[in-house]
């Protein structure tokens, strides 16, 4: 992922300079303490749920790449699958219910779902 940030943390950190918002400002708005928010931005604590990501989202006023950037350093941070992933495959699930033991069965098998997985079952 060549982004130009290093981390989650880097990310906010510098959307949140371009948009001229105080870390107390943006720490005041999500509801959080200014320490626990200037931790995030410096990699020693993980980032937010989902909530207050989107949240961020809005605060930043982050575009549709921005915003899916934002989710996959978050992702990978936490050194898991992106926050709004999980949704997305719900979704997929909720059209075709059949693709459920598809998706489960090549999880189980080798760990990955590949992307031609999910193209496959839209």
């Amino acid at each position: 992922m060549s982004s130009g940030y290093s981390n989650f943390g880097d990310f906010i950190a510098k959307k949140r300079e371009e948009r001229r918002i105080t870390l107390r400002e943006m720490a005041r708005r999500l509801d959080v303490s200014a320490p626990f928010l200037s931790d995030v931005e410096k990699d020693r604590r993980n980032p937010f749920d989902s909530d207050r990501l989107e949240k961020i989202a809005g605060i930043l006023e982050l575009n549709k790449q921005e915003r899916e950037l934002m989710y996959d350093l978050a992702g990978k941070r936490r050194n898991t699958v992106a926050p709004d992933l999980p949704e997305y495959i719900m979704g997929i699930l909720r059209i075709r219910p059949e693709s459920n033991d598809i998706i489960r069965h090549r999880v189980r098998a080798d760990g990955s779902v590949p992307c031609r997985l999910f193209a496959a079952v839209k």
